[in-house]
C-alpha cells in the first residue's frame, strides 16, 4: 500500500507516490515515529531508484484508544498507519490510497 499525492520535492521536481519506509514504537512514551518517503512515482519506486523527499510524523498510540480498527491480518497493520495518516494528518487528508494484490484498506470508525 502507499498514497498518491503530488507535492513537490527538495530537487524541484513533483514526486506523488509515498510510502512508508519504517515504524518505530516507544513504549515508554506510547508513540510512534513514522517515516514516509516520496517518489517521483510508483515507477521510480518499483525500480528502487532513491527517494525524492519524506516526512517524518510522530502518533500518539495513547490518542487512538478506543477505535474501532477492523484488523482482520496482521498485514491490516500497515494499511491502519496509513489510515492514521489521512485521517489526522492535514498534509495526507486528501491523498488518494494505491492499494496492492492482496492487500485491503482499513476504514477508521472515529465515531
Amino acid at each position: 500500500m502507499a498514497l498518491r499525492k503530488i507535492a513537490p520535492t527538495t530537487f524541484g521536481m513533483d514526486g506523488e507516490y509515498w510510502r512508508i519506509a519504517q515504524t518505530n514504537v516507544d513504549w515508554t512514551t506510547m508513540m510512534v515515529h513514522v517515516e514516509v518517503l516520496q517518489y517521483v512515482d510508483e515507477k521510480a519506486r518499483r525500480s528502487s531508484m532513491s527517494p525524492a523527499g519524506s516526512v517524518c510524523v510522530d502518533i500518539d498510540l495513547n490518542a487512538l484508544l478506543g477505535l474501532k480498527m477492523p484488523i482482520e491480518s496482521v498485514m491490516d497493520i500497515g494499511s491502519v498507519v496509513y489510515a492514521v495518516l489521512k485521517t489526522y494528518y492535514p498534509f495526507f487528508s486528501d491523498a488518494e490510497d494505491v492499494i496492492d494484490a492482496g492487500q485491503s484498506k482499513v476504514e477508521l470508525d472515529i465515531a
